[in-house]
Formats: structure tokens, sequence, C-alpha cells
């Protein structure tokens, strides 16, 4: 047997064969010829081996040749015949070598796609010394004990070259290193080294988690990727001197111990200095001017920021502990000092003249002050004003109930964001402008009452995000025109009075307003793209009867229960209403001529009306409505509707269908055409933590009439048995079944790919699995599984049922002992129960103990787990427990 030996002696060999000896777990000790010239794939795997000393004429090591050996010692030539040696992937991977020495020679032949390296996972190794110049991927990856690696000429360490050397400590490496791979150096712990000057691109993830990394610079000749120093503690202060683009975030995340940080370049990406908390000072110079979202985010507690060259920093700040901060330029500045409640002071610089407000969201500690130069803006009581322009109302204003100043002709951005006192707020001003996003964050602001102002037409934008308005009251006849977004993510808004004068709203002008019950648009004519969309408490929506169009997503996922869509309407968009799980009833207008796409794509309309004048359907105009039935409110010179289809007069061609199909469905006789996506289960689609199924069967069994003669049934799926009555040929291109059934007319050998049976359809239909009669599903668990389950489920809670029956018709006394296995033991006696019986004795001899014997069950299979050849879920194994020992 291979596995029994111990010792070899191939002294006369030139070449070891693929496989030669693997497995052989007794083999140790080898005898090489010094003509050996390769050794192939896996020839020593998995062996007993402990030394190995190759000869000068080695040429190859094959992939894996020596992996997961006894190897404690490897001994390389200090030179080869033919001038190299090439090792492959996995040669020597998970040995236990203790010491490496690899001459300059060698060659390592890795694809970059596959290796899992060279020495990867020899746990004991714990010094490499070598003269490679090039190390390649994953060489040494997870070699816990490598403690020292010397590589005086390397300058290029590819990926996971040392990934989770976690012992690692010292490197001695080229100081012409000019490239360090993706996880190269990732947590190696304590690894002590200090990255050259010299032009170096370091790779994504190089080295994080090394704690014990050094450097005080990024320096201009180089070239980072992402996350590189993730979790570097040793890193206390960093220049940031290169050039740098989106692509490289998070550089120095979670850098605890960074305290200084100086940016020379123009550019910091997202999370660069994210999650450095104890950083203290940032100073940028003057080429710096973008600071991306989120790049300082849960920083602090940092002393001063100064941004007064930096123009662009949205989100830039967000929960840091920044303490003080000076603006100048703010042309994208949105929540740049979000929620930093250490923020106390503010200082809006000399040449700043656009300041928004907006960059202190939730900042309530902070106070503004204005440079002495600055010749724009003004303090006046509660005020920040540039002008007579409103910029801020100031957190001082305590009132619950204001009245706004007269002398303000203009709301700007945010205006109101900075203030969490104000609930209620009035405002009668004729001349009053209000601005763009004049209440944007408005986040404490629960009524607005408009008494008079300047304007007819609104800004867009103008309340988006006021999480906490509830109200809005407008003067009648002044109001003509509000923009889009207006009322975005107005969360508590619930009921709004619109002026008559109203007669354009924008897009997505209500949307997100989760709270908005019901809605008078009757001065509007056009509801254009996702004005209600997602406000799941609409249930009540009052249209013009001069409606001209519905936007596409309109009223996608809302909660309305019934709408008419008037004659005056001739546009209507696709999805227009869309997700609406309570809309029950639906009609269409003479109006529109044309049907769109998915107009009630996974709602739960019953009633769908539509006007005989319609002379185009969109073939999946119904698409996904399982409960839909489609009418028309008189006779369409064009379309029939024929349970569940609709259909062209005069070609017979299908035009869309509508509603789940049933079980068992026959097409209508008059159907002679099926178009591609026209023909679908629409079946209503329950997601699961298991998948994705069917709550119905459908179309399980599908009687094709002898008139239809081109056909693409492809989107219909779970058929079972296709059975048809006519002469027409039906390839598997035009269809998918389980069983095929062609009637006397039907001169084919083959219906949907499969072989015809002359059997009845009734007959075939009566053998149908209970797969098909119950879920189709489309998702992990088979049907019989999933039926399994809920009978196990059934079982369960008839059992709790049980036990709670016996708890109260018991004396708790008596039963709840038995429940939880109790009993009362001495050595000689046990008492019974109830404290007055008598008492009994058990002995047990010592002849008795031990003397019964364990008996072993065996493992049977679940029967009823058919194999569901639809989701591919072979049947699983019913696991019976070995009996109890008495």
């Amino acid at each position: 047997m291979a596995s029994s030996l111990t010792t070899i002696d191939i002294s006369g060999a030139t070449v070891i064969s693929q496989n030669a000896f693997i497995y052989c777990e007794s083999l140790s000790q080898i005898s090489f010829s010094d003509k050996i010239t390769e050794i192939a794939d896996n020839a020593f795997a998995y062996s007993a081996i402990t030394t190995i000393t190759f000869p000068k004429t080695i040429k190859t090591i094959g992939n894996g040749a020596f992996k997961y050996t006894q190897l404690s010692t490897i001994t390389f030539p200090d030179s080869v015949t033919r001038n190299n040696l090439t090792i492959e992937e996995q040669a020597f991977i998970g040995t236990q070598v203790e010491s490496l020495n690899i001459p300059k020679y060698v060659n390592f032949d890795n694809d970059y796609y596959t290796t899992t390296g060279f020495f990867s996972e020899s746990y004991n190794l714990k010094t490499i010394e070598t003269s490679l110049t090039a190390i390649p991927k994953e060489f040494a990856m997870n070699c816990f004990s490598l403690t020292s690696v010397v590589a005086s000429n390397c300058v290029s360490i590819s990926d996971y070259a040392f990934f989770h050397c976690k012992s690692l400590e010292t490197l001695t490496i080229s100081t012409n290193l000019n490239s360090i791979g993706n996880s190269a150096f990732a947590y190696c712990q304590k690894l002590s080294y200090t990255l050259p000057s010299t032009t170096l691109t370091l790779g994504d993830y190089a080295f994080i988690y090394c704690e014990n990394i050094h450097l005080s610079e990024v320096n201009s000749q180089w070239t980072l990727g992402k996350y590189v120093f993730v979790g570097c503690e040793g890193i206390t202060q960093v220049r940031v001197n290169t050039s740098l683009n989106t692509n490289n975030i998070g550089c120095f995340q979670g850098c605890i111990n960074i305290k200084s940080v100086q940016v020379d370049t123009n550019f910091i990406p997202t999370y660069f200095f994210a999650n450095c908390t104890s950083l203290t000072s940032v100073t940028f110079t003057p080429a710096a001017e973008i600071i991306d979202r989120y790049s300082f985010i849960n920083t602090g507690p940092i002393d001063n920021i100064d941004t007064t060259n930096i123009y662009d920093y949205d989100y830039a700040f967000v929960n840091s502990q920044v303490k003080s901060v000076t603006v100048v330029k703010l042309r994208t500045a949105a929540c740049t000092f979000a929620h930093c409640d250490s923020l106390t002071k503010v200082t809006i610089g000399e040449k700043c003249n656009n300041f928004n407000p907006s960059i202190l969201i939730n900042c309530s500690n902070a106070q503004i002050e204005i440079a002495p130069t600055n010749p724009y803006y003004k303090l006046e009581g509660h005020f920040l004003l540039k002008d007579s322009t409103l910029v801020a109302l100031l957190p001082t204003l305590t009132d619950k109930k204001y009245t706004l100043d007269p002398r303000v002709t203009i709301i700007s951005t945010a205006a109101f964001s900075m203030n969490k006192n104000v609930e209620t707020l009035v405002i009668n001003n004729a001349n009053l402008e209000i601005g763009w996003y004049a209440f944007q964050y408005a986040t404490s602001l629960k009524k607005l009452e408009i008494k008079s102002m300047k304007l007819k037409d609104i800004h867009p934008y103008q309340f988006i995000s006021a999480f906490s308005l509830e109200e809005i009251i407008f003067p009648d006849k002044s109001l003509v025109s509000i923009g889009d977004y207006f009322f975005y993510n107005c969360y508590n808004l619930k009921t709004i009075k619109l002026p008559s004068t109203l007669r354009d709203i924008g897009e997505y002008c209500f949307a997100n307003c989760v709270s908005l019950e019901e809605v008078d648009l009757s001065m509007v004519d056009f509801i254009p793209y996702r004005t209600f969309f997602n406000c799941t408490s609409l249930t009540s929506v009052k249209v013009s009867q001069n409606l001209k169009m519905v936007g596409n997503s309109a009223f996608c996922n809302t909660n309305i229960k019934s709408f008419t869509v008037p004659d005056s309407c001739v546009i209507l968009e696709p999805m227009a209403f869309a997700y609406t799980n309570n809309l029950k009833k639906l009609k269409i207008g003479k109006g529109v001529k044309s049907i769109p796409s998915k107009l009630v794509y996974f709602s739960k309309v019953t009633n769908l009306e539509i006007s005989s004048e319609v002379v185009n359907i969109d073939p999946l105009a119904f698409n996904n409505a399982p409960y839909v039935w489609v009418s028309f409110d008189g006779t369409n010179p064009r379309f029939t509707s024929s349970f569940h289809m609709i259909i062209e007069k005069g070609s017979g061609r299908l035009i869309a269908s509508f509603g789940a199909l049933p079980y068992d469905y026959q097409l209508p006789d008059d159907v002679e055409f099926i178009p591609p996506d026209t023909l679908y289960n629409n079946v209503e689609v329950v997601n699961a933590p298991s998948g994705i199924f069917y709550k119905e069967p459908s179309a399980t069994i599908l009687r094709i009439p002898e008139n239809v003669r081109i056909f693409d049934a492809n989107d219909v799926l779970g058929v079972y048995v296709a059975c048809s009555d006519g002469k027409y040929f039906l390839s598997r291109y035009d269809g998918e079944s389980v069983e095929s059934v062609g009637g006397d007319k039907y001169a084919n050998v083959q219906l949907f790919g499969n072989s015809v049976t002359r059997e009845s359809c009734n007959t075939v239909a009566k053998r149908i699995p209970d797969m098909y009669k119950w879920y189709h599903t489309i998702g992990k668990f088979s049907d019989p599984v999933r039926r399994n389950l809920i009978i196990a489920l059934v079982f369960f809670i008839i059992f709790i049922i049980a036990i709670i029956v016996l708890y109260f018709v018991y004396p708790s006394w008596h039963f709840m002992p038995k429940l939880c296995g109790k009993k009362s033991m001495s050595t000689g006696n046990m008492e019974s129960y109830g404290g007055g019986g008598s008492s009994t004795t058990t002995t047990t001899s010592d002849a008795d103990k031990g003397s019964y014997k364990r008996t072993k069950s065996k493992q049977r299979s679940n029967t009823n787990a058919d194999t569901d050849e639809y989701d591919g879920i072979a049947p699983r194994q019913t696991r019976v427990d070995r009996p109890r020992q008495e």
C-alpha cells in the first residue's frame, strides 16, 4: 500500500510524475538523483517528508508538489545548471518549514487570478531571506509565525504577499521599492516599517491594521489605492501632498491616533480621515479646494477649521467634534457640520458673501460671529441678515410661535434650519419674496400660516426635509404655481388646503409625505411625475374635471381606494397607479386613447374600466396585477375582452393579458396570434426569506385552441401540461411545459419541445404532482418542503395549545413537576408529591446498572420530499434521534 511507504530511492529518475506519491502519509525520506529536472504537480502532496535538498539540475517544481507536507527544511543549491528554477503555484503551501533562503535564480510562476500562494499557511515559518526583485502574489500569506523578511533587492511586492502575517515585525527591503500590491501587508499588526519617499504605488488595503507603521507625509510621488492605511494606530500626523481622486476613499479611516493633518492637495476623497477620533488640528493650504462627502466624519476634537479657500464640502465634517469654524466660500456646502455638538463658534469670513445656514444642521450650541471687515452680513436681534434678506433665524429665539418681522423682504435658503424652538410661523408681508429652499431643514416647524406674500409663483424645493411640518395655510387667490420637490420628505404633513388660484404643481411635489391623507387638486390640470410617490397614507385625491395628464408613477405606492380619470385627460403615463395595494376600482375616461405599460403594476386593483374609444393598449399594461379584471365601458370597435385576454378583433391577435391566470386555463377560441410579452401568469408574487414564489398556481394546465398558429408563451411559467387542439406546430421556442398533449388534428411529434402524448388532457392532468397544485416557487425551498414546514408549524401550535390546556386543567402542584421533569429523590426513598402520600422505595442492583444497551436507529428518508425539478432542490433527509437511555 502506498500509504505505508516510508522511504524511496529514485536516484535514477529525471522526472517525478504528477501525483506520484500523493497521500503517502508515512513517506519521510527521499533519495534524489542528481539528474532530477522536474517534480510535477502534487508529486509529494500530503506526504510526511521532513527535509528536501534540491540538486543543481532541478528546473521545475510543479503546482502543489509539496503542499501540506511535513517539510521543515528546504535547501536550494547555490546555482542551477539551466540558470533558473520555476516554482509553480501552491508548491510549498502549508508546510512546516521554519526558515527560507530563496536564491535569485528562482522564478515564481503564478496566474494572477488563481494563485493561492507558494509558502502560504506555513505556520512555523519564522524568517525569509531572498534575493528576489519581485515577490509574487500571496507569497507567504497567513504565515502567522513569520517575524522577519529580508529582501534587499526587492522593488515590487504583489497582492496579499504577506497578508495576515500577524507576527511580522521587521522588513528589510530595497530603497528603490516602487510597488506594494493590494492587501500586501494587511493585518501585519506588529510590522514596524517606514515607507520610502521615492516613487511608490500603494494598492488597496495595503497596510490596513498595521499598528506600527510610521509615516508623516503622503509623498507627492506616491500613488494611492483605497483604504490603504485603515486602522494604522501608529500614525500620529500626516501631510497629504499627492494627487488624489474619488477612488482613493478611506485611506486613513480609523487611524485613531492621528492628531494633526495638513492638506496640500486640491481634493480630499470620501472617508479619507473618517473616525480619526484624536484629530485636533486640520490645516488646509491654499491648494485645498474640494473636500468630498464624509471625509472627516466622526473626527475630533478639532480646535478650528478654516475653509477660506475651500468651496465644495458637502457633509464633510458630519458628526465631528470640531469646536470652531471659519467659512468664506460655500458654493456647495449642505450639512457640512451637521450634528457637530461641540461646535460653538462659526465665523463668517471677510470675503464670504453666500453663507448657507444648512451647513449647521443640529449644531445647537453654535454661535455666529462676523468678521469685522465683512461688508455683507450683520447680526440684528435673532436674525442673521444680508441687507433685508433673512439668512438665518438664530437659536437665540425661544418663542414657540413667531410672526416674521415685516422688515424682512426675502427669505433665503434654509433660513429656519438653525432654530429648533419656533413651531408656528406666521408670515404677513405683502412684499415678501420666498427664495429657493427657504424652509429646507426647518425641522422644528409644525405650522406655517402665510397671510400675505409677494409672488404668485413659489420656487421649488421650499419645504424639502421639513420633517415636522404638519399644516400650512396659504392665502386664497395668491398662488398660481408651486415647484418641484415642494413638500418632499415632509413626513408629518397630514392635510393641506391649496389656494383656488393654483394651476401648476411640480414633479415630486408631495413625494414621501408619508402622513398625508387627502388633497384637493381640483384646481390643477396636470399631475406630473411622481407627484404623490410613496405617500403611503394618502387615501383620497380630488382632481379637476379639466385634468389633462397623470404622470409617470404619480400615485405609485399610495393608499388610494378608488380613482376616476376624467374624460378631459388625454395623457396617462406608465406606472401611474403602480403598487397601490388598496386601490380597488379604477375608471379611465374617454380622453385616454392609449393605455401605457405597467399602469397598475403590482397593484391590487380589482375593477379596471377603460374607454371603448381606446385605440392602443401596451402588452404590459396590466402586468403583475393579479386581481384586476378589465372591461370596456361600451363596445370597442377594435378590441374585445375575453377571460383574462384583450384580443384584437379581426386579426385574433392577443394584445395583453390581465389578472392571474387560473390553474386550468383555456385560451379563448378567438385567439390566433400570441406575440411576445402579451401572455403572463400575472400571479401575486410573495417575497420570503426562503425566496420568491407565486402565491397561487397558475396555468398549470394550459389549453390551446385550434386557431392558434403563432405562439409565444415563454413568459408563462409553471406550465405542467400543454394541450393543443389545433394542427399548427408549436416548437420548444414557443413555450415550455413538462408534458405535452396533442389532439387529433396535431400531426407533429413534439409540442413545446416535448414528445406528444395522445392521451386526453384531463387524463394527464390527473397525474400532475402536488408541487404544481400548490406553489410555484422561484426560490430556495421546494413546494413539498414548504408544505412540510407549514404542517410542522401547525402541529407545534397544537402542542403549545395542549400544554396550556393541561396547565389549567391539572393543579400546578401535580402538573408542573411532570412537565419540567423534576424528581425529589433520596438514596432510599422518593416521596410522592402532595405531602400526604405514602412513600415508595426504588432500588437498583449493581447487576442492573449499565445493563441497557444503546440501540441504534436507522436513518429514514423523508418519503414526502419529492425532488422539485422546477427549482432544483433535492429532497432533504429526516434526522431520527437515537432512543434515549432509560
